[in-house]
């Protein structure tokens, strides 16, 4: 009876502790596996410590996927732009066979007297690119695009479509500013400016526009080089050089970064030989937005005008004047009558700095000082004799003759 009644005892007391162990046997293995590293065996020794790996901190989010922006991709600032760039139809008109600038008596009508009294009128048809700025309908192009257009249309990339007229051109850096004929209330998507000088090389770039009349067309690059001038394209450069394309009707098209912000207006690539050779230009904003704001308020560029002429300081040049290691624009000569001459400017000055800003290049600045306008006073810092000095010189106005 007593043995009986002691064998579903010891039958519990086996079951409890079985459990007991097999729970211990679970912490022990379960609580290790926690220790250890999840990675399998057979995985690279760079992914099981990420930490030791060297990382490519400077190399842009957008070039992994990310962009300027959090969470968005190269994708994301295409589509954030599109919208804001035009194609661009421009109608110019003239007799046929007769050159735009040949005058009345030109050989041409000597030997065909009588042919044109009536002229007939060609039509040719010139496709570019633009950029709209301004929900108002404020257009950004390049001269060469609308240049003695008699008509221009305007295409969004929504397919709408709208006349247009010049506001104004400024055929010295190839730029030219159109107005939509918007419906009264109507707004169009703009794309914001951005600055320029911000941009280094190596950044990232998307060139957006209308490539052989094919319709938006997106390609990527970078920034190759910055305050490139004496290409010979405009007679005032300070171009972004890209390697993203710009092949014929991407002129006037938008240069953006990484932020989706406008940065240049494409103008040219370089060609040799009927070749495209993957370099491209770009006027920067930085010389833009004052070149617009004062097409739109007058509808020219006043300049402003030092009244000298100069040169890059050369090594050579620097040396003969004892300033080994300084750079900046070299005074050849200093017309009479001049803003230059009426502050102090000799020949052989060297201005290393204007408004506190270091001067590189004769280039940046002739850029500088025609940027600046007429009746603005600038102060230059200038080495003379080895000696430095502080000049301050109000600006006249460039002369015509000196503007095509």
């Amino acid at each position: 009876m007593n043995d009986s009644r002691k064998r579903p005892v010891a039958a519990w007391i086996v079951a409890f502790g079985s459990v007991l162990l097999a729970v211990a046997v679970a912490w022990l293995f379960l609580g290790k596996s926690d220790t250890k590293t999840t990675e399998p065996a057979s995985q690279p020794a760079a992914l099981a410590a990420p930490d030791s790996v060297p990382r490519l901190k400077s190399l842009p989010q957008a070039a992994l996927g990310g962009g300027g922006k959090q969470g968005a991709s190269i994708a994301d600032i295409a589509a954030q732009v599109v919208p804001s760039v035009v194609n661009i139809f421009s109608t110019v008109g003239g007799p046929r066979g007769v050159q735009p600038g040949m005058p009345p008596d030109h050989p041409f009508f000597r030997r065909y007297p009588g042919q044109f009294a009536e002229p007939r009128h060609r039509q040719e048809q010139s496709l570019g690119s633009g950029v709209i700025v301004s929900e108002d309908g404020v257009v950004l192009t390049n001269n060469h695009v609308v240049e003695n257009a008699v008509k221009i249309r305007v295409v969004l990339a929504d397919r709408r479509e709208y006349s247009a007229e010049i506001a104004g051109t400024d055929p010295q850096t190839d730029l030219a500013v159109l107005k939509l004929e918007l419906n009264q209330g109507e707004t169009v998507p703009a794309l914001p400016l951005g600055d320029s000088s911000r941009l280094r090389l190596g950044d990232i770039v998307l060139a957006v526009g209308n490539p052989f009349g094919l319709g938006q067309t997106v390609t990527m690059g970078i920034v190759s080089a910055v305050g490139r001038a004496n290409v010979g394209i405009a007679d005032y450069e300070d171009f972004i050089q890209t390697d993203a394309a710009i092949y014929p009707g991407n002129s006037g098209g938008a240069l953006v970064d990484m932020e989706g912000h406008l940065v240049g207006i494409n103008t040219a690539m370089l060609k040799k030989l009927d070749r495209h050779q993957g370099i491209g230009f770009a006027v920067p904003t930085k010389m833009i937005e004052p070149i617009m704001q004062s097409l739109l308020e007058r509808g020219r560029v006043e300049r402003g005008w030092l009244g000298v002429i100069i040169q890059d300081l050369t090594t050579e040049a620097a040396t003969r004047l004892g300033i080994n290691g300084e750079r900046g624009a070299l005074i050849a000569q200093v017309g009479r009558g001049t803003p230059a001459e009426a502050a102090g400017l000799e020949a052989g000055d060297v201005v290393s700095l204007l408004d506190g800003v270091a001067v590189e290049s004769s280039a940046q600045l002739r850029n500088a000082v025609a940027m600046k306008g007429a009746d603005k006073t600038v102060k230059l810092s200038v080495l003379r004799n080895g000696d430095r000095r502080e000049l301050s010189v109000r600006l006249g106005a460039l002369p015509a003759e000196f503007s095509r």
